[in-house]
């Protein structure tokens, strides 16, 4: 599955809902920042769930910062 998520200015994550019908792990979960805004902070997945997953940043986000992101099977 495939989709874009949106960490909002002054936040330090969000969750994301992936829609696979089962867990996936960190190693499966691919991540990549689509504007410029994150330059300069470290992201990372963390919180891998049955549903949801959170993309975080070391730091809070000063403008809007958009993730594309896929998940699949291991």
């Amino acid at each position: 599955n495939v989709g874009k998520s949106t960490i909002t200015t002054g936040n330090t994550f969000v969750e994301v809902n992936h829609g696979l019908d089962f867990s996936p792990n960190d190693r499966t979960i691919t991540i990549h920042h689509v504007n410029s805004n994150s330059a300069g902070l470290a992201y990372y997945v963390s919180t891998v769930g049955a549903s949801t997953f959170r993309i975080n940043l070391t730091a809070a986000a000063v403008s809007d910062v958009q993730f594309g992101w896929s998940a699949k099977s291991s």
